[in-house]
């Protein structure tokens, strides 16, 4: 069969596919996999292909580059998950792949049993599926130009950077034993290292030649040991030398090639309350919120009131949105002692007014904030993708995004509306109205885990559930007394409200029934979230309260925010599940993360 250039892609396709599906199998899957499907179906097939003289790659050398580079990776990660039995089947597959070094040389291999030299039939992938060979001039014309590709792909330096991890990981008593072609494989890394080691002597010996030449004019003002070459200052350093040699299977450097690094990267060491934190949580067995009032990273950029907080599935990096009219980009790191205060990854400067909401929609990856006027725009790029036109849409005041797979945003506007966003068009597409009597602004909205229904909490008290695949409205009514200050969906039952009332109160969501109230904080909560089945609540006055579950009889504790660990009052609380963190943002526009 010939090879085509779509057979060619799927090779390495292939290959690329099953490397980086390999760390994701079960011990028990790559077992019935490794011999009868891994080695013999798709690394046997590829090894066979890539060292055959019968077939030439329509992409001709860089192609067989990419069939020999996938296979290497796939051997290597088979490597690290072989068990001791199936290592005797991977040597011998790695023994045939390094065969193709010395067929590509035109050498035969040397018997190991004794002093006789015999030659081996030569074994090529085609006679596995290509007609018999003919022996005309157009058959010898393909296997010169296949044997030029071969030994333009098997080179020296791929002999060495492919032979090094096996080396390292089996032994070389075991690679001697295996390799029939041992002495050329070490020949070829002992060849590489030495044109790796006259390269860097050529290098230096121009370096040192122009620096010689400019020497006379540095020396007056910056030293002897400062050279200019071109715009550039370089410092004259003893070069520190590495000896290759054919009998090593990796390179030796000098002993004080480790000791003269002066400056050691070592800022992602953990100590301090890092280190107090690690050394707790690992191997805790407890599922219960703690909260230590330990501080562990300080985030530092904004000049006014921290209104919102989001933080990325991944625990990686969060959003923050404050009255200073801008929306910053962080990065959550174990950095530091506690002590460590880190700067914004970036600044989104967009905004004319006081931000007042910011959100993250999973399926798009953008980053969404409003001001009365809504952005879209990428946190990743830098750049602002779409935003609502002021003159035809009402101000919105607060927004929500629906969680993945859908796209779409939820804005509440002053009308009171809830309008629909679409991340991929960058406009509206949909508007619910939520009562047909003004109920008061719009100060919170909640949406199902589902994404079946969305809840709203008024400035008038009133609270309303609307099934988002139909547009009706299951229930509304008149919770609470005072202003909704925040909402939470337990479930798809379930809601949780707070209100300036001080009263927090589990809802049914699907008919507006009072379940129970939630007894315990004495302030009102204006920040809610869930860690599990635990509810996590703040005051203004800083108090941070945990509820062990979601009943009348849950236990209730409060811990009020030392100054050493949080500084100003508590605006906005964002619970880090992964690590069981807390992000706090103030009214300084500070923000504090604390176990």
């Amino acid at each position: 069969k010939k090879l085509t250039s779509s057979l060619e892609a799927g090779v390495v396709a292939h290959l690329m596919l099953l490397s980086h599906c390999m760390p994701h199998l079960s011990d028990n899957t790559l077992h019935q996999l490794f011999q009868e499907v891994i080695l013999s179906r798709v690394c046997g097939p590829a090894l066979r292909l890539l060292s055959s003289t019968r077939q030439l790659f329509p992409g001709h050398v860089s192609a067989r580059r990419a069939v020999v580079l996938k296979l290497v990776d796939c051997l290597h990660a088979l490597m690290l998950r072989a068990t001791t039995q199936q290592k005797i089947a991977l040597v011998h597959t790695i023994s045939r792949f390094y065969l193709a070094f010395s067929k590509a040389r035109g050498q035969h291999e040397e018997s190991r049993g004794d002093d006789q030299v015999s030659k081996v039939k030569e074994y090529d992938a085609a006679d596995s599926f290509s007609p018999p060979q003919s022996n005309t001039a157009d058959g010898d014309c393909i296997k010169s130009k296949a044997l030029e590709e071969l030994a333009s792909v098997m080179t020296e330096e791929l002999a060495y950077w492919s032979y090094i991890p096996f080396s390292n990981f089996f032994g070389e008593p075991l690679m001697e034993q295996s390799l029939k072609n041992y002495s050329l494989i070490k020949q070829l890394c002992a060849e590489y290292l030495q044109s790796c080691d006259n390269s860097q002597t050529e290098n230096n010996q121009t370096l040192d030649q122009q620096g010689e030449s400019d020497v006379e004019d540095s020396v007056g003002s910056l030293g002897t040991n400062v050279v200019i070459i071109g715009n550039r200052i370089d410092l004259q350093e003893p070069s520190l030398g590495r000896s290759a040699s054919p009998n090593t299977s990796v390179p030796n450097e000098d002993n004080t090639d480790s000791g003269s690094r002066r400056h050691e990267n070592n800022s992602r060491h953990l100590k301090g309350n890092w280190l107090s934190y690690w050394q707790h949580e690992v191997g805790h067995t407890s599922s219960q919120f703690n909260i230590k009032q330990i501080r562990l990273l300080g985030f530092s950029g904004h000049g006014n009131s921290v209104r919102s907080l989001v933080t990325l599935d991944n625990e990686n990096s969060f959003l923050s949105a404050s009255r200073d009219k801008t929306v910053k980009v962080w990065s959550l790191r174990s950095m530091g002692d506690g002590s460590t205060t880190c700067p914004a990854q970036w600044t989104y400067t967009g905004h004319r007014k006081s931000v007042l909401s910011v959100g993250f929609c999973e399926a798009s990856r953008l980053a969404v904030s409003c001001d009365s006027v809504v952005h879209l725009w990428d946190p990743y790029v830098g750049r602002i993708v779409s935003q609502t036109d002021p003159t035809r849409n009402p101000p919105v005041n607060t927004l929500r995004c629906l969680p993945a797979p859908s796209y779409q945003i939820l804005a509440a506007t002053t009308d009171p509306t809830l309008r629909t966003l679409d991340s991929r068009v960058g406009g509206y597409v949909n508007e619910l109205k939520v009562a047909v009597n003004s109920a008061g602004l719009i100060r919170c909205i909640c949406v199902a885990p589902g994404g079946a229904w969305v809840a709203l909490g008024q400035a008038s008290g009133f609270l309303t559930v609307i099934d988002l695949r139909t547009g009706t409205m299951l229930a509304a009514w008149k919770g609470h007394d005072g202003e909704v200050l925040q909402l939470v969906a337990v479930n798809d039952q379930t809601i949780i409200s707070s209100s300036l009332d001080q009263a927090v109160s589990v809802w049914n969501a699907l008919d507006g029934k009072l379940k129970f109230n939630i007894k315990g904080p004495t302030e009102p909560v204006h920040c809610l979230d869930l860690y599990g089945g635990e509810l996590i609540s703040g005051t203004t006055a800083n108090r941070i309260g945990v509820h062990t579950s979601i009943d009348p009889s849950a236990t209730f504790s409060s811990t009020r925010l030392r100054s050493d660990s949080f500084r100003g009052v508590l605006t906005t609380l964002q619970v880090l599940p992964l690590n069981r963190l807390l992000l706090l943002g103030a009214d300084t526009g500070a923000i504090t993360l604390i176990c």
